[in-house]
């Protein structure tokens, strides 16, 4: 699965330490940084520096787009509830 989609999936739980996306997402910590530099670029998600790190929120345009992405995926008899998101 994409790590975009990935990434999404986990946030819109809630946000969480860009540390903890890598790990819950199951993709490694440099492409993870990769994955939401271009992800803040396009809008789906937003940055915060606390003191523990880098906090990751999902934007509304990130949340309708994995609104889209679930809807598509349907649409073309797709599943994704293989997936396994660690808590």
């Amino acid at each position: 699965m994409n790590k975009i989609v990935k990434t999404l999936r986990v946030l819109e739980r809630g946000g969480d330490f860009k540390g903890n996306i890598a790990k819950k997402a199951h993709i490694s910590q440099p492409n993870t940084n990769r994955v939401l530099d271009y992800m803040e670029q396009q809008g789906l998600v937003d940055y915060r520096h606390m003191i523990r790190g880098m906090w990751v929120n999902i934007t509304p345009t990130g949340r309708q787009a994995l609104e889209l992405y679930k809807k598509f995926t349907e649409f073309i008899g797709v599943t994704n509830n293989n997936i396994h998101i660690v808590e």
